[in-house]
């Protein structure tokens, strides 16, 4: 187990709110200014039996021994200082919708906690020039023994509005977060999809000049995103300014023109989203896929008794690689290891959409119809060859269950294992390459 503090300030600059003025915001007025943003904290680790720390170990896996789980609450622990941002400097005009990208753990959550002034920086300086709504952490912002109703009086006074302006927003609010029946009930006890129903429906229409939404828009369902989607599009057209850190590519290339990418606590790339996501991607391919890739969030959702050990995409001369030309063959190869006694073993494959919210296609093979025991391993080879699809990043599911769907392993690119399968074409009519698949197509022509 690991325990996380900041440690005391050696300086602060902090995060300057400055007032505007609505005659005078324009697109070349300055929203937000990071000036070399850094931030640091202390992890408190156990130390193991020989000594040494055991800070490379999540404590998170299946099957620790119960020594480690009580070294972990009671043992003796050493503590080290790492960096989860450093050195971030970058400026937003008003009116930009902007995306932030990065790995699990890059420092992007960091990052907007620091701009919504919900944590100060260790170093560096961060100006924000208007009122700030966040949607940050599922229950950021909202008092859980207070009802939906107050929530939404509560959340307008912390950003400032007056009694009138809430009430004149708050059916629209209610309409939106579709919590009609639980307005009076208290938030506590709301689903996580409830939950952020009502904190988007917050945020984005109690009028904020800068927005900022991290990801729990994944908790919502498919017709919800969507719905947030279509209302984050309407508040950049009203120059508001939106800053959107998410996985779902799809997403980013929809609402941002501009993008930015954050790796270890360090901005690495800042420009236009099409050379932003494949800066992002260049950054993915470099990650082996292993046993331990995300490890705690596979365990969370899955038993893990039977894991993947390694995914590697190639073509068809059998070199590792993520982009691909229209009609040209995918090979992906997968290896496995079982850790615990299953009945049977299937394998799925699903080709997803780049927001991750439709199936393009799926693959549901049978590995093994039989008991395998614990320290079974195997591998597999999936091939698409001539693949039709149209350019574009598509999302890819790597999962391994029981017949019966009981979850063992799975791994996507939505939760970032591995990056979006990128499709490339030479046709120069853009009116040929929208969609995902080329279908054979016959046209005829009659005379009258």
């Amino acid at each position: 187990m690991n325990s996380c503090s900041e440690p005391e300030k050696s300086h602060y600059n902090g995060v300057i709110a400055l007032p505007t003025t609505p005659s005078k915001r324009s697109t070349m007025t300055l929203a937000i200014r990071a000036d070399r943003l850094s931030k640091q904290y202390r992890i408190s680790t156990p130390i193991n039996r020989n000594g040494q720390s055991d800070a490379g170990n999540d404590g998170t896996q299946a099957g620790l021994l119960m020594w480690n789980r009580w070294k972990g609450r009671f043992g003796p622990r050493t503590t080290q200082e790492f960096w989860a941002l450093d050195d971030v400097s970058f400026e937003i005009k008003t009116g930009e919708v902007v995306g932030i990208v990065g790995r699990n753990g890059a420092g992007k959550s960091t990052l907007l906690k620091i701009l919504g002034r919900i944590t100060r920086p260790t170093r560096g300086a961060a100006r924000v020039r208007g009122r700030v709504g966040t949607l940050l952490e599922v229950g950021t912002g909202f008092h859980p023994e207070l009802s939906g109703r107050e929530n939404i009086f509560l959340n307008g006074a912390i950003l400032g509005m007056r009694m009138g302006e809430i009430r004149r927003k708050f059916d629209e609010i209610v309409a939106f977060a579709e919590v009609e029946s639980f307005l009076e009930t208290p938030v506590k006890r709301y689903s996580s999809g409830m939950f952020v129903r009502l904190a988007f429906a917050v945020a984005a229409h109690l009028q904020p000049e800068i927005l900022l939404i991290d990801e729990v828009l994944a908790v919502g369902d498919v017709a919800f995103q969507k719905k947030c989607l279509s209302q984050m599009e309407s508040l950049a057209h009203s120059n508001h300014t939106v800053l959107f850190v998410s996985h779902n590519l799809g997403a980013i290339r929809q609402l941002c023109p501009r993008s930015i990418v954050i790796d270890r606590g360090r901005l690495v790339h800042d420009g236009p989203t099409t050379d932003a996501i494949r800066a992002y991607n260049d950054l993915l391919r470099n990650i082996t896929v292993d046993a331990e890739t995300n490890l705690p969030d596979r365990i969370n959702r899955c038993t893990g008794s039977v894991r993947f050990t390694s995914v590697r995409v190639e073509n068809a001369a059998g070199e590792k690689n993520w982009d691909f030309h229209t009609g040209e063959t995918i090979r992906m190869k997968m290896s496995y290891e079982v850790y615990e006694p299953v009945d049977d073993l299937w394998f799925h494959f699903s080709l997803q959409t780049s927001t991750h919210t439709e199936t393009i296609s799926t693959v549901s093979e049978s590995i093994s119809r039989t008991r395998l025991p614990a320290g079974t391993k195997g591998s597999f080879v999936l091939e698409l060859p001539e693949v039709a699809l149209r350019p574009g990043d598509y999302g890819l599911y790597f999962w391994l269950g029981s017949k019966l769907g009981i979850p063992y392993d799975n791994l996507n690119t939505q939760n970032a294992s591995f990056p979006a399968l990128t499709i490339w074409s030479d046709e120069p009519d853009q009116r040929k390459t929208a969609g995902f698949f080329s279908l054979p197509a016959r046209l005829e022509r009659t005379e009258e």
